[in-house]
């Protein structure tokens, strides 16, 4: 499927000169992005967007007058203006305030495989980016020449009307202009040198300059100048729009590279993390010392002071932790089988003797019926090998 561009006439109606054929214009490319290929392009009945590109098959059938066509494809720049800008306002808010969900964090495993699903998505946001700044660069260009071409014409009109108005008009004020043009570059040139051949290059470079006065003033015409004037005033409104649109399109675009970044990044924290080490450990396979040592480092990445009671006569707590102004007995039991009452026991004797507010038995199996009885009886918290993940990621607040 062939670009829009490449189907319909390139000459503008401002009478502009065409851009490049293979330089499509602006806001056709921003969702197809190549003038060969617009396939990708999905645009509804009322989008703005194809309302340009159907304004311009109505120009170019004759059906549109160049003046309303101008006047219409201004109306939807500026709405295509409005858009991004709000659209841009969106994104940058999203930045600035990410949601609950993705500040802080994850509450979860990442995989590798999510780590490069975000990386395709920052790449993507990133080439999106660079294409929209290079479509704009053109037209930021365009838009200084066509100004300054606009500054030139009318300081020579302005010129002119001097002239016009000067009491010997427009051909004396010619013939004066270039006499003092060339006495100007002759006396520079005397006042440098004598010599005959200096002398003679100083007359031919003031004949020339007095020349090329006298014809700005005549030639072009001024009909000729005035109509450059009011098709640079019809091409500056809508290049100043169109440069606008663009420039809210790189501010939307550049806020979702910066969201896109964020969450590689914190997803990449996440996968290299703390917590994702612990959450991929074996636990189950922990037993004795190496579980305790185990908790000890789930405790701590959780913000808890952790102290390892001695190995004999620890009086049934094998860590004590403390936040703020709780203090927690932990029992630790790395087994293969069902833990039963005496841990439980154990834990609340040990949570008394070292003066603790609370007592937990926590294990990489389960616990039996009659465990949980026990627990529930005394206050003892119980967290098994289903809820040691969810005490990992601190959903399980001691």
């Amino acid at each position: 499927m062939h670009s829009v561009r490449q189907e319909l006439p390139l000459q503008s109606p401002s009478g502009t000169p065409p851009r490049e054929a293979g330089q499509c214009k602006q806001y056709d490319q921003l969702v197809c992005i190549s003038s060969d290929s617009c396939a990708g392009r999905i645009v509804s009945a009322d989008d703005p967007m194809n309302e340009l590109v159907k304004l311009r098959a109505l120009l170019d059938a004759g059906t549109l007058s160049a003046r309303e066509y101008t006047a219409r494809r201004l109306a939807l720049l500026r709405q295509l203006d409005r858009e991004a800008a709000v659209g841009a306002k969106v994104a940058a808010a999203a930045v600035r305030n990410p949601p609950a969900s993705q500040s802080g964090q994850e509450s979860g495993l990442v995989s590798p495989e999510e780590v490069q699903r975000a990386l395709a998505e920052l790449q993507s946001r990133q080439q999106e980016l660079v294409r929209t700044r290079h479509l704009l660069a053109p037209v930021r260009r365009e838009l200084g020449f066509a100004k300054l071409r606009r500054g030139i014409v009318s300081g020579l009109l302005g010129a002119r009307s001097l002239a016009d108005r000067a009491p010997l008009e427009r051909l004396g004020s010619a013939i004066i202009l270039s006499t003092l043009c060339a006495a100007c570059v002759l006396v520079l040139v005397i006042s440098y040198t004598l010599q005959p051949a200096a002398i003679l290059g100083g007359l031919l470079e003031g004949l020339l300059i007095a020349g090329a006065s006298v014809w700005l003033l005549f030639a072009p015409k001024d009909a000729q100048l005035l109509e450059q004037v009011s098709q640079l005033d019809q091409a500056i409104p809508e290049l100043e729009a169109e440069a606008g649109c663009l420039r809210n399109r790189v501010a939307q675009q550049d806020a979702s590279y910066r969201r896109a970044r964020a969450v590689h990044e914190r997803l990449q924290r996440i996968l290299f993390g703390r917590r994702q080490r612990l959450l991929t450990t074996d636990w189950r396979s922990l037993r004795g010392i190496p579980f305790e040592q185990f908790l000890r480092e789930v405790f701590q990445e959780l913000g808890y002071t952790v102290e390892l009671t001695k190995a004999s006569g620890d009086q049934g707590v094998d860590l004590i932790v403390r936040r703020e102004f709780k203090k927690i007995a932990i029992q630790a039991k790395g087994y293969g089988g069902s833990v039963g009452n005496d841990a439980v026991q154990q834990a609340f004797a040990g949570a008394t003797f070292y003066r603790c507010q609370l007592c937990a038995v926590i294990t990489n199996s389960n616990f039996t019926a009659s465990a949980r009885d026990l627990a529930r009886e005394v206050g003892c918290v119980l967290i098994d090998a289903t809820q040691l993940p969810n005490l990992i990621l601190g959903r399980i607040v001691l």
